[in-house]
C-alpha cells in the first residue's frame, strides 16, 4: 500500500495505547518495538481534554522508548464504520466507479455529503463477478480523530479500521510470504506450474496453468471457493512441512474459515476470514461492549469503591466457570462471586459472537466457521477460551505468538499473553509497510495527495536526471548546428542582401498603399451620416418601453444626443435609462439623465393627463469608429466595388450605393 521501510502501528484504545514498530526486510518484516502505555483518563468521549492528554501520552511514550520512526498508521473503531459487501458485474473501471457510487447512495444509512466513502474491489476470477467492499464513516468523526493524530507529532500515512487491521495481521501470519507478495502485486507472479506447495498453503494445490486474460484492476485481487458446510482442524496446516501434492480440480480446494475476535476494554472486533485459494474478508462486526462491562459489574455487585481494585479482582480472582471443571476455582484461588459474574459476562459475549456467526452463515456466500482466534487485553480472562469452545462447539485459541517466520517479533515480557494485546497494532504496521490485504484508508484527501507526491520523489529524481542528460546532448548537437548555420550564412551572404533590399522596396510600396487607403476611408467618413442616425433611431425604438413617449430628440455632429421624453409613471422612464446604459455598442456614456424631478411633472397634450417628463443626454460612439476602413485593392488599378473604366457606363447608383459609408441626403 505504502511500501515504507519503517512504520509504526498505533492502536489507541479506551484504557491503553499499543505501539508497534516494524521494519521491512527482504524476507518479511521485523518488529523492533512493542510497547503498551495506559491512558491516564477514565473512559469517555473524544473531547478536547482527552485529545490533549492522549496525544501527550503518545509523545512521551515514543520519547521514553527512543522510537524515532515518524510514519505511522492509525485506526478508528469499527463500531463507527458502515461496512457492506456488494457483488457487481465485471465492467470497465469508470463504469464500475459509477455503479459503486449508486450502491453507496442506496445502502449507506446517512447523508453522503457528511460522510467519507471508500471502497476496495476484489477480483474473484475471470468467470466470476467482482466483490466490492464498501466502507463509510461520518466526516465529523474522522475530523475529530485527526485533531488527536496531528498532536502526536507523527506523520500519518493511513487511517484504517480496527477490524480491518486485525484481519490484515492474521492474513499475514497465515500466508507464506512469497505468495502474499504475489497476491499483493509486490513481486511478479510466478508462471511455473511445478511450484512445490505446502499443506499450510492450500491455495497452490489447485492452481492450473491458464492463458485466459484476467480482469485488470489497480487493487489486489483474491477469491475463495469452498463447499458450504466444510470444517477444518485448526493448527495442522501450519505444523506440517512442505510436501509435493497432486493437483486437484479447483472446485475441490479446501478452504478454512477462521473468526478473529479482539476483545478490548470498551469494544470487541470480529473479522471472519476465508483462507482458501485466496484470502478474503467474509464478514466484520464491531460491538460496543468489552472488558469494562465486567469491571463495572464487579464494582457494583461486590460493593467495591475503587475502580482499580475491581480491575485487579477481575484479572486475578475472576475465573470463568467451565461446566465440569468447577474444582479449578479452589485450585486457582478464585473468588466464587467474582467468577460467577465473569461467567455471566462470558455468556453475553458468546451470545454476541453466536449472533454474528449465525448472520454470516445466513448470507449467500456464508459458511460455517472452523476456528476462533482470540486476542486483545480481555482475551486472557482465565478459562474464557475454553468456555467459548464448550458453548459454541468450535475450536478456540488465544493468539499469543506469531506462526509465520516472515514476521519476527521480540519476546514480550510484560505478561504471559505474548502478542495478544498487539494484534491490531501489528496489523496497522504491516499495512503501512505495504503488506495489508485490505487497504481502506480514511486519511483526509489533502494528506493522501501529499503522500502520493512524496512517493514519486524517486521518479521525479530520475526524470530530472533524464532531462539533464537530454540538455547535455542537445547542447552538443546545438553547437554543431550553430557552426553549420554560420557556414551557410557565409555562403549565401549575397542572396541575403538581395532579399533584404527587395523586402525594403515591398515595405515602401505597402506604406504608399496604406496612405491611399486612409484617404479613401476619410472620404467615406466625410459623406453624409443619415444612415448612421437612422440605425441609432431604430435602436432607440427597440429598447424604449411602450409607455415612454419621445417628444423631442437632438443629434449633434459631435455625437451628443439629447432626448426629451415623458411617461405616466416614473418607473418606465427609469427602465428606459437602464436600457440605454445596456446598449454599450451604441452608447459611450450617459452625460445626464434628469429623470424623477418632481418639478418636471406636467400636463401632456399628447395623452391628455399629468405625466412625468425627463431629459436624457448621452454620448454615442461616433460614426468614424463604426465605419470599416477602405478595402484593399483586388488587382492593380481595380477598386471594389467600382468597375474598371473600360466597361460600359452603368446607371448611376442611388444615394448610399457604391461608396463605403455613403447615405441618403440629410433630413
Amino acid at each position: 500500500m505504502h511500501n515504507l521501510r519503517k512504520c509504526l502501528g498505533i492502536d489507541i484504545g479506551t484504557t491503553s495505547i499499543k505501539i508497534a514498530e516494524l521494519v521491512a526486510e527482504k524476507t518479511g518484516a521485523r518488529v523492533t518495538k512493542l510497547h503498551t502505555v495506559p491512558v491516564p483518563l477514565p473512559p469517555g468521549p473524544l473531547d478536547a481534554q482527552r485529545i490533549e492528554i492522549v496525544s501527550k501520552t503518545i509523545r512521551d511514550a515514543l520519547k521514553e522508548q527512543k522510537i524515532t520512526t515518524k510514519h505511522a498508521v492509525f485506526c478508528i473503531s469499527g463500531q463507527n464504520v458502515f461496512v457492506r459487501k456488494v457483488r457487481l458485474p465485471r465492467t470497465t473501471e469508470e463504469r464500475l466507479h459509477r455503479i459503486i457510487a449508486y450502491e453507496a447512495r442506496q445502502q449507506i444509512p446517512f447523508a453522503l455529503e457528511n460522510a467519507l466513502v471508500e471502497y476496495q474491489v476484489f477480483d474473484l476470477g475471470p468467470e466470476s463477478d467482482l466483490e466490492v467492499l464498501l466502507v463509510a464513516v461520518k466526516k465529523d468523526l474522522v475530523n475529530e480523530f485527526m485533531k488527536l493524530v496531528n498532536k502526536t507529532a507523527l506523520k500519518p500515512v493511513a487511517v484504517s479500521v480496527s477490524s480491518f487491521a486485525l484481519f490484515n495481521f492474521h492474513v499475514f501470519d497465515s500466508t507464506p510470504f512469497d505468495r502474499l507478495c504475489e497476491e499483493l502485486g509486490l513481486v511478479k507472479k510466478k508462471k511455473d506450474s511445478k511450484r512445490q506447495p505446502s499443506v499450510a498453503e492450500p491455495a497452490a494445490e489447485g492452481e492450473q496453468p491458464s492463458t485466459k486474460k484476467k480482469f485488470s484492476f489497480k487493487l489486489p485481487s483474491f477469491s475463495f471457493i469452498k463447499k458450504k458446510g466444510q470444517t477444518a482442524q485448526t493448527g495442522e496446516a501450519e505444523e506440517l512441512p512442505e510436501v509435493a501434492v497432486e493437483e486437484v480440480p479447483e472446485k475441490e480446494i479446501f478452504e478454512e474459515v477462521r473468526a478473529f475476535v479482539n476483545i478490548g476494554a470498551q469494544t470487541f472486533d470480529l473479522a471472519i476470514a476465508r483462507l482458501g485459494k485466496y484470502r478474503l474478508l467474509g464478514f466484520t462486526r464491531s460491538v460496543p461492549w468489552g472488558g469494562l462491562e465486567l469491571t463495572r459489574s464487579l464494582q457494583e455487585r461486590l460493593g467495591i469503591e475503587n475502580f482499580d481494585e475491581a480491575e485487579e479482582i477481575k484479572r486475578e480472582k475472576a475465573v470463568v466457570v467451565v461446566p465440569g471443571r468447577e474444582n479449578e476455582l479452589d485450585e486457582a484461588g478464585a473468588d466464587p462471586d467474582a467468577s460467577e459474574f465473569a461467567t455471566t459476562w462470558a455468556d453475553r459475549l458468546i451470545l454476541d459472537i453466536r449472533k454474528s456467526l449465525d448472520y454470516y452463515i445466513s448470507q449467500p456466500d456464508g459458511v460455517a466457521v472452523d476456528a476462533i482466534w482470540l486476542s486483545g487485553g480481555q482475551a486472557v480472562q482465565p478459562n474464557l477460551a475454553a468456555y467459548i469452545e464448550e458453548k459454541l462447539g468450535i475450536a478456540v485459541e488465544i493468539k499469543t505468538h506469531v506462526e509465520n517466520d516472515a514476521l519476527r517479533v521480540p519476546v514480550v515480557e510484560e505478561n504471559q499473553a505474548g502478542i495478544t494485546n498487539f494484534c491490531i497494532a501489528l496489523g496497522l504496521g504491516l499495512t503501512g509497510l505495504g503488506y495489508g490485504r485490505i487497504t481502506i484508508d480514511f486519511l483526509p484527501r489533502e494528506l493522501k495527495t501529499l503522500r502520493e507526491f512524496k512517493k514519486k520523489n524517486i521518479e521525479l529524481l530520475l526524470l530530472t536526471a533524464g532531462l539533464g542528460a537530454m540538455i547535455a546532448v542537445s547542447t552538443q548537437v546545438g553547437q554543431r548546428d550553430v557552426a553549420n548555420m554560420k557556414r551557410w550564412l557565409e555562403q549565401n551572404q549575397m542572396k541575403i542582401q538581395t532579399a533584404a533590399q527587395t523586402k525594403a522596396k515591398l515595405d515602401e510600396a505597402r506604406q504608399k498603399r496604406d496612405k491611399v487607403n486612409a484617404k479613401f476611408t476619410a472620404l467615406g467618413e466625410a459623406i453624409g451620416d443619415r444612415g448612421f442616425w437612422l440605425e441609432f433611431l431604430g435602436m432607440l425604438q427597440n429598447v424604449k418601453p411602450a409607455e415612454v413617449l419621445i417628444t423631442s430628440i437632438q443629434m449633434k455632429p459631435d455625437g451628443e444626443v439629447t432626448i426629451e421624453c415623458e411617461a405616466e409613471n416614473l418607473r418606465s422612464l427609469l427602465d428606459f435609462v437602464k436600457a440605454l446604459k445596456g446598449q454599450t455598442e451604441w452608447v459611450k456614456d450617459i452625460i445626464n439623465s434628469n429623470v424623477g424631478d418632481p418639478s418636471r411633472v406636467r400636463f401632456s397634450n399628447f395623452v391628455g393627463k399629468q405625466v412625468q417628463t425627463g431629459v436624457i443626454t448621452l454620448l454615442v460612439h461616433w460614426k468614424k469608429t463604426r465605419l470599416a476602413p477602405a478595402r484593399q485593392t483586388l488587382e492593380p488599378g481595380l477598386m471594389y466595388p467600382t468597375p474598371p473604366p473600360a466597361t460600359p457606363a452603368a446607371p448611376r447608383p442611388g444615394p448610399g450605393v457604391g461608396v463605403p459609408g455613403a447615405a441618403e441626403p440629410m433630413l
